[in-house]
């Protein structure tokens, strides 16, 4: 299996330099890591199995469509 790392760099339009990598381990465990590079004390990660991963993007894709729309109501 090819190891790629994504990483997806915060909005310009926020405070905090956070990145966001995601790659599959030697487990097949989704690994997601969340941090500031200039901030060692703000880090934090999960690791997700392939059910778990799915159900997260359709979560992700149900929210990226409420932004899309104008927001949702609350």
């Amino acid at each position: 299996m090819e190891k790629i790392k994504t990483i997806f760099c915060a909005s310009t339009l926020h405070y905090v330099d956070s990145e966001l990598v995601a790659f599959c381990d030697n487990n097949n465990q989704l690994y997601i890591n969340i941090y500031d590079p200039k901030n060692q004390n703000f880090d934090a990660f999960i690791e997700l199995d392939f059910k778990t991963a799915v159900k997260l993007v359709k979560h992700l894709r149900r929210e990226i469509s409420y932004m899309k729309e104008g927001g949702k109501d609350v």
